[in-house]
Formats: C-alpha cells, sequence, structure tokens
C-alpha cells in the first residue's frame, strides 16, 4: 500500500490504464514480428509499462492470497477473477470465430505469425485481465 503512482490511481486513470493495456495489446497484434516488427515490439513495450503500472494502482488486489488481503478485498478479488475468466473466455471465442472465417473465407491457412501472436495476445491479456477489472470497477480510495 505504499504511494508509487499515487495520481493514477483515482477511478478515471485507472481506466486510462485499461484502454492503454488493450490499445497496446491491439498494437502488437496487429504487427506481427516477421511484416512490423517495429509496431509489434512497441505494442509489447507498452503493454508491460501499463501492466506494471496497473498493478500498482490496483494495489496488487488481484494477485494477493486470502492471508493477505482483508474480507472485502477477497470478495473484490474473487469477483475479478470470474470477470476476467468470462472476459478471457469470450475473446477466446472471438478468436476461434474469426479463425474459422477467416479459413473459409480466405480460402487458405492462416499466416502462422499472425495465430502466433493472437495467441501470445490472448496469453498477455489473460495476465492483465483481473487487473483491469479491478481497476475499471473499484471505487477510489
Amino acid at each position: 500500500n505504499g504511494q508509487a503512482l499515487s495520481s493514477w490511481r483515482s477511478r478515471p486513470r485507472r481506466r486510462l490504464l485499461v484502454l492503454m493495456a488493450g490499445i497496446s495489446l491491439l498494437l502488437f497484434l496487429l504487427g506481427t514480428p516477421t511484416q512490423r516488427p517495429l509496431v509489434s515490439g512497441v505494442g509489447l513495450l507498452a503493454y508491460g509499462v501499463t501492466a506494471v503500472m496497473l498493478r500498482i494502482t490496483t494495489r496488487g488486489v488481484a494477485d494477493y492470497p486470502d492471508g493477505v488481503l482483508d474480507e472485502r478485498q477477497v470478495v473484490v478479488r474473487n469477483a475479478a477473477y470470474l470477470n476476467a475468466y468470462r472476459a478471457i473466455g469470450g475473446l477466446i471465442a472471438l478468436l476461434a470465430i474469426g479463425f474459422v472465417c477467416a479459413r473459409i473465407l480466405g480460402g487458405g491457412a492462416l499466416a502462422a505469425d499472425w495465430v502466433e501472436q493472437a495467441l501470445f495476445s490472448l496469453l498477455f491479456s489473460a495476465i492483465v485481465a483481473p487487473s483491469c477489472v479491478v481497476a475499471w470497477t473499484e471505487k477510489e480510495g
């Protein structure tokens, strides 16, 4: 519960961080390493910075075990994981539908680097999703 990034702990700024994490993952996804490595690298770097900022500004509530958190924080953490699980499940479904549609409409296999990029983006989304839920939903204070 330190004071690091205390100016970013307001709800609007935490929500801005959530949006920044989404945009950085989109940049990473769109900039495949073989076609646009600079875009991919910038997206990955921006994601790393915003992921760390999200963890700090939410005070790590989504990461700590029960013994470290009070009762309210445990409820917040558990709800964040449930909602993050649902969101990631939805993203997996959309990704699967996108793959099937691209295969049907494109008539060929998807580029391996894009599939790899999409899977890494999904993994990175899963890592930061609980902190994003806490950042988006929790009141200030």
